[in-house]
């Protein structure tokens, strides 16, 4: 979640993970990355969404990484909404991994 334009998606590749999805809010991160990876763009499903509103097949993911997305939700509704996607999202047994920074950086 949050994936972008960051390089984790390409760390992942090399070591060998596959079926791997980035979802963000940004079609222009998403552009970067998907020209950075060219004809091998298909190597990842890329999605442009609002994580509060988003759909994801249940049980779909071993691992959510969220690169800062629920730090940036401040209203409770929409924290509500994106627990409930994690909960419906994430496979029982799976892995959320959350990152977020103090509120003075």
């Amino acid at each position: 979640m949050g994936g972008g334009a960051s390089r984790l998606v390409d760390d992942l590749v090399a070591e060998g993970y596959t079926d791997l999805t980035v979802f963000d809010l940004s079609s222009i991160a998403l552009a970067v990355a998907k020209q950075r990876w060219g004809e091998h763009v298909d190597i990842a499903r890329w999605i442009e969404g609002d994580i509060t509103r988003a759909k994801f097949p249940m049980n779909r993911f071993d691992i959510w990484h969220d690169r800062a997305v629920f730090h940036f939700l401040t209203d409770p509704a929409n924290r509500h909404a994106y627990v409930e996607r994690v909960i419906s999202a994430v496979r029982p047994g799976g892995h959320v991994i959350v990152a977020t920074f103090a509120d003075d950086g």
